[in-house]
């Protein structure tokens, strides 16, 4: 797909959610870009209650932020939280000292 190319959906009644777990300032940038493409963000309050709502919300896809120190502390609670959501396609936001 070029660089450029924008996805659309074809039947614009059909909602597409995405699962975010992590720190709002991480994905602030991006909530408008996703909300003009049609994807509404739910926000787990925790990595604990991600499970919960990655199967009552009907996301397609879920995404984790967290600053550096978050991502290694948390980091063990985060593979869990994978592990315990398979129905989503998983996207971890990194920062770039732990890549």
């Amino acid at each position: 797909m070029p660089k450029n190319a924008k996805l659309k959906i074809s039947d614009p009644s059909i909602e597409r959610s995405v699962l975010y777990v992590g720190e709002k300032e991480i994905i602030a940038a991006s909530t408008g870009i996703l909300k003009e493409e049609g994807w509404s963000i739910i926000y787990a309050p925790s990595l604990a209650e991600a499970p919960q709502y990655a199967s009552k919300s009907g996301a397609l896809v879920g995404v984790v932020g967290f600053s550096q120190k978050e991502f290694v502390d948390h980091a063990h609670r985060v593979e869990l939280m994978l592990a315990q959501s398979t129905m989503l396609k998983w996207i971890a936001l990194i920062p770039p000292q732990c890549r």
